[in-house]
């Protein structure tokens, strides 16, 4: 009973935090997006130019004699990994405050650069459509596969982290 009892507390933290992750990302996603773009020009691609359009990141060529259309990327896609992985780590009920301490400024850390590794290479791509003459459905889906398996690293990190955390747990249990 005491096992079905943690998975539920687990599973109610989880998604409360998942909620409360997200009001705060709204209300501080312009800022952030700000500071990403910022720190992806000190050492992005200099030809490509980073706006905001929205929650959209707008990838632009700066080269005149290019007639591109520019390139939106919806930068939810891009937060939504730490928030996942802060929200893992939130929803474990027994685990020590330092220890989830450790663990969330980690993931803040590591979930910046992995931002800015990711806008870098969001950058480097749209320019290698556009050098290559790709089509619009080309980058749209390129964009789409690279959002899936921005998605998945997340989540296949979690069920890692999970099988690792609870089975000898439940080893110690039976």
């Amino acid at each position: 009973m005491l096992h079905k009892f943690d998975l539920l507390t687990f599973v109610f933290r989880f998604f409360i935090s998942i909620i409360l992750l997200g009001l705060v990302l709204a209300f501080c996603l312009h800022d952030l997006n700000r500071l990403l773009i910022a720190l992806v020009e000190v050492y992005g691609k200099q030809n490509v130019h980073i706006e905001l359009n929205g929650s959209d990141f707008v990838f632009k060529h700066v080269a005149v004699h290019f007639n591109e259309t520019p390139v939106y990327f919806d930068s939810m896609r891009l937060h939504s990994g730490p928030i996942l992985i802060l929200a893992l780590y939130l929803g474990v009920s027994n685990l020590a405050f330092i220890a989830r301490l450790k663990l969330i400024i980690l993931t803040l850390a590591f979930g910046v650069i992995a931002q800015l590794l990711g806008l870098g290479f969001l950058q480097a791509l749209v320019l290698q459509g556009w050098e290559k003459n790709w089509s619009g459905i080309s980058l749209n889906s390129l964009m789409a596969l690279f959002s899936i398996i921005w998605l998945l690293l997340p989540g296949i990190f979690c069920a890692v982290w999970c099988y690792l955390y609870w089975l000898p747990k439940v080893k110690v249990a039976q």
